[in-house]
């Protein structure tokens, strides 16, 4: 991607990038790989180290406790719909996603402008990854069983049913408010998306588990949390 190209994509889009005690050395790599973006860097709860880590650009909000990854990135874009980005993207902050496929994402949108939301996907092949990945056997079933879960609460069919790496429109913002304020807000973005007729896509991506990521991330066995929280929500 041409450098001209490359500082008008990063110019038009803000990130958000919620956390929870992540290990400091850990977030000041992600901060350094996307510095050329505004950030807003939401400390979900977080205590020590993790807190002294900011961006060189950008704002940072305060959760005195840890209302959960939801409530993190609904903070972040009531601040962002009152600032003046084209683009809202949001990046994990254990360092599992790569600048080269945000911006990606974000050529891509360029290119199709009637798309709303951009959706990142550990299983899609294009010209730009060839769909390599050391996610278990099982992780991969998990999220395979996902796909069929939100298929049945929300109407969509996707390739990977919960990647954090997303890019909305800024006129998606006012719409997403989430009564699942931890992992469940995936699901939830899907069935704001269909109500309110958005045009979303999936864009594939590579993502590198480390051992940290895998120790950190979700557990296998939230992914039954959230399906018991959703299905009382939906009740």
């Amino acid at each position: 991607m041409e450098s001209f190209k490359k500082m008008i994509l990063i110019r038009k889009t803000i990130l958000i990038i919620p956390c929870f005690n992540e290990r400091s050395s850990i977030l000041k790599k992600v901060l350094l790989e996307f510095e050329d973006f505004y950030i807003i860097l939401i400390h979900d709860g977080c205590n020590g180290k993790c807190k002294k880590n900011a961006p060189s650009k950008g704002f940072i909000l305060n959760h005195v406790v840890n209302f959960g990854q939801g409530a993190a990135l609904e903070s972040g874009f009531q601040l962002a719909s009152n600032l003046n980005f084209e683009y809202i993207a949001t990046v994990d902050a254990d360092g599992q996603h790569k600048l080269f496929d945000l911006l990606n994402m974000l050529n891509y949108l360029e290119d199709n402008k009637s798309i709303d939301v951009l959706l990142g996907s550990r299983f899609l092949k294009n010209r730009f990854n060839s769909y390599k990945s050391n996610i278990s056997f099982f992780r991969k079933m998990l999220l395979k069983c996902g796909i069929i879960f939100n298929l049945l609460f929300t109407g969509v069919m996707l390739t990977d049913a919960h990647c954090g790496l997303r890019v909305v429109k800024y006129g998606c913002l006012g719409f997403l408010k989430f009564n699942e304020l931890r992992s469940g807000h995936a699901t939830e973005i899907l069935k704001i998306a269909n109500r309110c007729k958005w045009n979303m896509k999936e864009f594939g991506i590579n993502v590198e588990y480390s051992k940290y990521s895998l120790e950190k991330g979700q557990k296998n066995f939230d992914a039954f949390k959230i399906l018991f929280r959703l299905l009382i929500n939906k009740l």
